[in-house]
């Protein structure tokens, strides 16, 4: 059975026979428990914030940017669909300047914050009853679960080391499986594609290595482990904002927010906005190839492809032939292969036609989102940040424009394609424009500014001090995955 697994920021297709359907926002394992999305705060020096999962009842809830100050945006539904279909990839549009590797470090950090099974509806629903199934910290719970103690089974025995798991041909290339092929990882969603599965790895050989270097070193004041993964974590953290959001947002917008906080992002209050989790983090999909150069014997593979051969997909081990070749998505050294889409209104073909869904088209289920939660109009939105606002003259091109024009959508937008469409007229489909851009980058500092033991909260003029081989310091993704591969 074909089943779809959308998460907050980025959706993709699950080729999978052993979950369970959960309409828009994801699905649980049958064979594993709720508990395995992390029953308590992954490590008290880590995470000492109350936003933690507790036993499957997080603290942290769903909320929104701008209070009850900006009126909801209701249009009909018919018109959204309308819409939405309209919203497919002209197949000559050339790429962005963005490595392919970006749009699922997205996933990956889109599963590392937030987790919402709430089912789509067309309906109004209350935002306060909607709970993130995750611990929101950039922690990295992802990858280290609860810790050894808790999560034995994520790590060696008696051993700080993360658990790796072998291809078909026994190389040390894939995640730990269970003998049903499921991956034995801190977020089951991280084994839903070749791609951001390769990345849960890099991030447990990345722990590893640190590790190992750690415990042969002396004078540590903390074990292996709590110094490896509190090392590992701040990188991590410095390399979401510093090399994924600058490559992705306003930069000018972004330093503003670093240098003096959030404006809207309620720092004591922490909560999860859905201006951003339903809106302006969606900007992934846009990213979403049809197909990529995945390695030397997989030029051409599709989508489809590459949520096949994982656990999820029912084809795990992963087989040799099905390694991935990095230097072909990070582009470093420069590597003309895979790029990401631009950022635009449009979406690959494969996320306009999700099996065993019901509207099957992924722009059209965004849009329906965004209305069942009463978001606010993207031009309202723009007034309330003080932005220059978009002009109907501006969405009287492109393939849309005759749907979004009958619709009084150019004088009024829904906020997701409000954000696409200032991302491809202000940002050159390069970056998102001032409203992505602030959403964005409120929520990420305000995330990392309510968690104590963030480098941003605890040293924000903190560097990363993680060198290669050569010399390189570790202060970007590609070299953080050079880094996990030995360099």
């Amino acid at each position: 059975m074909r089943t779809v697994f959308v998460t907050t920021g980025f959706a993709f297709i699950v080729w999978s026979s052993s979950m369970v359907q959960s309409q828009d926002h994801g699905s649980l394992f049958e064979t594993l428990p709720e508990k395995t999305f992390i029953a308590e705060s992954p490590s008290k020096s880590l995470a000492t914030q109350s936003t933690a999962v507790s036993g499957g009842n997080p603290v942290m809830t769903f909320g929104r940017l701008f209070g009850d100050s900006l009126p909801s945006f209701i249009p009909s539904v018919s018109s959204l669909d309308q819409l939405g279909a309209a919203l497919v990839e002209d197949a000559t549009a050339a790429p962005s300047s963005i490595p392919a590797i970006y749009t699922y470090f997205g996933q990956f950090v889109d599963h590392d914050i937030t987790f919402d099974i709430t089912p789509l509806s067309e309906n109004l629903e209350n935002i306060g009853q909607r709970r993130n199934m995750r611990d929101p910290t950039l922690a990295l719970d992802s990858v280290y679960g609860a810790g050894p103690d808790a999560n034995p089974y994520l790590y060696e025995r008696n051993s700080g080391r993360l658990l790796v798991g072998q291809t078909t041909g026994g190389q040390p290339r894939d995640l730990p499986r269970l003998s049903n092929r499921l991956a034995v990882i801190g977020d089951p969603r991280n084994d839903e594609n070749l791609i951001v599965a390769n990345l849960q790895l890099a991030f447990i050989k990345a722990h590893n290595r640190l590790h190992d270097s750690i415990a042969a070193g002396s004078g540590a004041v903390d074990s292996p482990f709590d110094s490896a993964r509190r090392s590992l974590a701040w990188h991590y953290q410095w390399i979401v904002v510093n090399d994924f959001l600058r490559r992705v947002l306003d930069q000018n917008i972004l330093d503003q927010i670093v240098l003096k906080g959030p404006k809207l992002y309620d720092v004591e209050n922490p909560s999860m906005p859905i201006e951003f989790s339903v809106a302006a983090y969606r900007f992934g999909h846009s990213m979403v190839r049809a197909d990529y150069d995945f390695n030397a014997t997989f030029s051409t593979s599709t989508l489809g492809q590459l949520f096949t051969f994982t656990g999820g997909g029912g084809s795990a081990p992963i087989p040799d032939i099905w390694i991935i070749d990095w230097p072909r998505f990070v582009n470093d050294p420069p590597n003309a292969t895979n790029f990401a889409r631009k950022l635009d209104p449009y979406l690959s073909l494969p996320l306009t036609q999700l099996p065993n869904l019901d509207p099957a088209n992924l722009a059209i289920r965004n849009l329906r989102r965004g209305r069942s939660l009463g978001l606010p109009s993207g031009q309202n939105v723009a007034r309330a940040l003080g932005a220059d606002v978009l002009d109907p003259t501006e969405f009287a091109v492109g393939q849309e424009a005759t749907v979004v024009q009958a619709a009084g959508f150019d004088t009024e937008s829904p906020l997701w394609y409000y954000i696409l469409k200032e991302a491809e007229v202000k940002g050159g489909g390069e970056r998102l424009g001032p409203v992505g851009s602030t959403i964005v980058a409120e929520t990420f500092i305000g995330l990392l500014l309510s968690d104590a033991s963030s480098f941003l909260a605890t040293n924000p003029s903190w560097e990363p001090i993680l060198t290669l081989n050569d010399g390189t310091k570790v202060r970007s993704l590609p070299t953080l995955i050079r880094y996990a591969n030995g360099e």
